[in-house]
């Protein structure tokens, strides 16, 4: 089963920044491993996407376009806890971005 959602050009591109640092830490119990797992097949899908955009550079500028997301259910619900537990974000903007995401991945996964 596959959860899909809609999001901006601008989302996409602050949530492969995020979950950029997953490659390079160092889970130390078997659920910090799983949660690790997981979301480098996340990102792998999210990185895609964000090269696309950069190719079509068009696509960043323009408000109104969306880009379409689709995770497997497990994908989307350590996705939606690894972005609820962190705090790490000091500007606002993606803050808002992130809380963004965090909403809509609440409202497929209910």
């Amino acid at each position: 089963m596959r959860i899909e959602f809609k999001t901006t050009p601008e989302s996409v591109l602050i949530l492969n920044q995020v979950l950029s640092d997953i490659c390079s830490s160092r889970p130390l119990t078997t659920k910090e491993k799983v949660t690790k797992c997981i979301l480098i097949d996340v990102f792998k899908m999210v990185d895609s996407k964000a090269k696309d955009l950069k190719i079509k550079q068009t696509a960043l500028f323009d408000k109104k376009k969306q880009i379409k997301m689709s995770f497997k259910i497990s994908q989307a619900y350590y996705l939606y806890r690894f972005l609820s537990n962190i705090e790490i974000f000091n500007d606002t903007h993606v803050k808002f971005h992130i809380q963004k995401i965090i909403n809509l991945l609440d409202q497929k996964l209910c």
